[in-house]
Parts: structure tokens; sequence; C-alpha cells
């Protein structure tokens, strides 16, 4: 039994192995496919920025008169209220402003009533005929001149008054100083800018994410999408958010072109400070669990050789299918007056597209190759008689090679998200652990001299997994 075994082991081994090389081995072409996995799982489209961490509302707390700082009340991280006096100015010289308007009004009532004395017994005057019109006129101007700078004195008193009240600092908001820039002692002069004394955040419970996000991404950013972010502080903490606002302005900075997108920050562990940078990721869509591909097999593409064996091979329903066609065509062109010649070269160019695909790069970016696995060759419309397939339904049209037991061929798959290096597969034809060819390795020189003889009818492609049809 065992010299049976070893016989028969000595036999169909070899056998085993030439089928094998035999069935992989065109015109001398030996092809080494490398092999991934369909398999299940999450997918999500996101862009990448950077942004700094803000205060939602940010107060800058200025004075409007100059003077001598006199009390400081708060330092940097106190918590404030709304109105409460957080600094005062010497008031010396304000307060003497004060008594100066007050005697100046004074004055100008002292006036106000002896001028209104005067028009009263020019009154009495005038109307008695004792005084002239023109200087009964006359006093009357002087007592209206005086009602006036009444008014004027009594503005400047209260100016000065305003500008008293000015001299005490108070909190516009509640919340947290976050800056103080004056000490006691400190000399501060009010010109046309008003100088910052204090900065003041509302509430850093909640904060907000200024991030810039470039020009080429900022379309695909909407109000309400998810956001994540990471900040040096806390490396191992990851952070979430949600976009609020997209601003219209740009910024230009050395002709690269941002926008300001502005993204509500819970920071109710108050870790978060304004000023981090934090490195935001923007969720733009998201699948969960969903067969996915690697990007690599849609663009893989096998030897010529390989293909045309593969087109020699095809089933007779698929051939008969394909002559039905290109007969159809041919009468309908006939139809239109075309010569036999013009409908030969059209013939060819349809040849051409339909293996190449219906995008650039051939079978990688559409895959129209007839026969595969999925469809007959000519599913939905041919536009002009000539442009390869158009896909009507859902999903972005492409073709992967799989291989079953020994077997490659290639399966129309329609594709939905794709992050780069992986690609969501949708539909039926593909199914989780199938094995998918990303790669092959082969004699080049010999695959060159395959191409070289091949029929001129068949479009040529490179050698290289990443070239294309020509």
């Amino acid at each position: 039994m065992k010299k049976f075994i070893l016989i028969s082991a000595i036999i169909i081994v070899p056998l085993l192995i030439a089928g094998y090389f035999l069935f992989n081995k065109e015109n001398g072409v030996d092809i080494e496919w490398e092999i991934k996995t369909i398999e299940r799982g999450d997918m999500e489209i996101s862009i990448t920025a950077t942004g700094t961490l803000e205060a939602v509302k940010e107060v800058e707390v200025g004075t409007q008169v100059s003077g001598i700082i006199s009390v400081i009340y708060v330092d940097f991280n106190s918590k404030v209220r709304k109105g409460q006096v957080i600094a005062r100015l010497d008031t010396t010289t304000l307060a003497s402003q004060v008594y100066d308007s007050k005697a100046n009004y004074t004055r100008k009532k002292i006036m106000l009533n002896q001028t209104r004395r005067n028009l009263v017994r020019a009154e009495g005057l005038y109307k008695e005929n004792v005084m002239p019109l023109v200087e009964y006129e006359k006093v009357l101007d002087e007592y209206e001149t005086a009602q006036s700078n009444l008014l004027s004195a009594d503005a400047q008193l209260e100016r000065t008054k305003i500008n008293l009240g000015y001299a005490t600092i108070v909190s516009p908001i509640n919340g947290v100083v976050i800056s103080r820039n004056v000490e006691q002692g400190q000399t501060v002069a009010s010109s046309f800018n008003s100088p910052t004394l204090f900065n003041i955040v509302n509430d850093l419970t909640k904060m907000q994410v200024e991030a810039s996000i470039d020009e080429a991404d900022i379309g695909q950013i909407e109000e309400g999408q998810k956001v994540s972010f990471t900040v040096d502080a806390y490396p191992d903490d990851t952070f979430s958010g949600e976009v609020r606002q997209k601003r219209l302005k740009p910024e230009i900075v050395s002709n690269v072109v941002t926008y300001t997108v502005i993204v509500d920050v819970p920071n109710s562990d108050l870790k978060l400070m304004p000023g981090m940078t934090a490195s935001i990721t923007v969720l733009i869509d998201e699948r969960r669990d969903v067969l996915k591909v690697p990007s690599r097999a849609l663009s893989f593409q096998p030897p010529v050789s390989y293909i045309e064996d593969f087109r020699n091979n095809l089933p007779d329903s698929v051939k008969q299918a394909m002559e039905d066609r290109v007969s159809l065509v041919r009468k309908r062109m006939k139809e239109r007056g075309m010569t036999d010649s013009q409908i030969d070269e059209r013939i060819k160019l349809m040849s051409s597209r339909a293996t190449s695909g219906p995008g650039p790069g051939g079978m990688r970016n559409g895959g129209g190759f007839p026969g595969a696995t999925g469809g007959s060759g000519f599913e939905g419309r041919t536009a002009a008689g000539a442009s390869g397939l158009i896909w009507s339904r859902e999903g972005q049209p492409g073709m992967v090679w799989v291989r079953e037991g020994d077997v490659v061929k290639p399966v129309r798959v329609r594709t939905g998200l794709s992050d780069g290096s992986f690609a969501e597969l949708i539909g039926e034809q593909l199914t989780e652990g199938m094995e998918v060819v990303i790669s092959a390795k082969y004699d080049v020189k010999k695959e060159s001299q395959r191409g070289k003889t091949s029929s001129p009818l068949v479009p040529q492609m490179g050698s290289g997994r990443g070239r294309g049809l020509r």
C-alpha cells in the first residue's frame, strides 16, 4: 500500500505541477499571480487639516481714558461676572475735570438768569415805546445765546462724569480672564486705539476649532459633519466636534488658497485650552460592514497573451452574441450610406473600445471586457455606436480578476466609496473570501515578443501592471 502511494505521488504530483504551468504559460510567458482576499469591514472618506482652538466668545477689555492704573482686582485665570469691577484708574485728574465743568455750568446758569432779567425789563420798555426795536432784539439775542451756552456747559459736565466712570473697568461678560496686559501703577494712554488691558473668554466648556481647509477640499465640507481631532498635549486622546460654519472669505498665503471652517467642540473636562493646535479629520462619508477590495485590484490587468487566450476561449453563446451585435451594427451603418472600408474601420474602433472599457486606461478604469462574469459584454447602450458601455445603474463600473482554483477570470463590479487603499464593492457578483489578483509577475521580454506577433485587430497592452491598453 505504501509503495502504491509513493508511486502515485511520484507520477501525479509532477503531472499537477506541469498542468499548472501549462495553464499559466502562454508562448513561454510564465505568470505568477499576487492574490488578495475580499474582506468585509468599514470604510470612511475623510479630509485632514490643521486648526487652532479658540473660545467661542473672546472680548478684549480696554480703556477709553488715559491715566495710571490704581488698582487691579483680577489676575490670570480669574473667574469674573458681567459688571464686576476688575480694575480702576487714578481719578484725580478726571474728578478735577468734573469739578471744573460744574463750575463752568454754574457760571453759564448765572449768565442765563441775568439775561432773562434783562429781557423782562426790555420787553416792558419796548411795549411803552421807550426802547427801540434794535435794542430790544439785541437783549433777546443775548438771552438766547446764554441758553445755548448753558446747554453746552451741561453737555461738558455730563462728558466729564462719563469719563470719570470710564476710570472704573468692569467685565462685559461672564467668563475667565486669560490675559492681563497691565500692572498696577502703569500708565495707559488712550488715543485713536484703545489699549487692551484684559482678554476675557466666556465659557471654556464650549470651544471651537478654526480650521484651514484647502480650496480643493472645501466643496466637500458641509454643516453638521462629524469631526475628530487630536492635540499635542494629549496625544493618546481623540476629541470630537461638529462643523458649524463654512466661511466664505478666502485666506491666501504664498498663492495657497484656504477657507476657514468653524468646528464646535465640547470641553466639559477643561482639557482643551485656547491656542492649542488641532489636527482635525472631517468625516465626509462612511460605510459600515461592506465588501471592500484593494484598489490595486481595480487597476490590474493581465498580460496580453493571457487576455488573448481568454478571448479565444469564450463560450459559444458569448461569441454568438458578439457576432450578432457586430452584424446589427454593420447593417445600421450600411443603411446610413457608409462604405465597406468605413464600416470596417468603425468595427475595429468598436472592438478596441469594447475591450478597453469606457474610461481612459482601458479595462482598469471601466471593465468593458466582453465575456466577463456578470454580463454578456453588451449591457446598457452604446453611445454613437462606438464609445463603449454606458452604465445606467448606481455605482461606478469597474473590473477585477478573480482566481477560482487555477483559473483567473474577469468579473464586472460596481464600486462605491474609495479611500485610496480600498474600494467598496456594490452588488452580488463578488462575495467575502473570494481571491482577487492585484499584480502579476512574468517575463517582460517574452511578453513583448508575443505582443509584436499578435493580431493587429487585438488592442495591445503594456507589459507592466501600471500601463493601460494602447
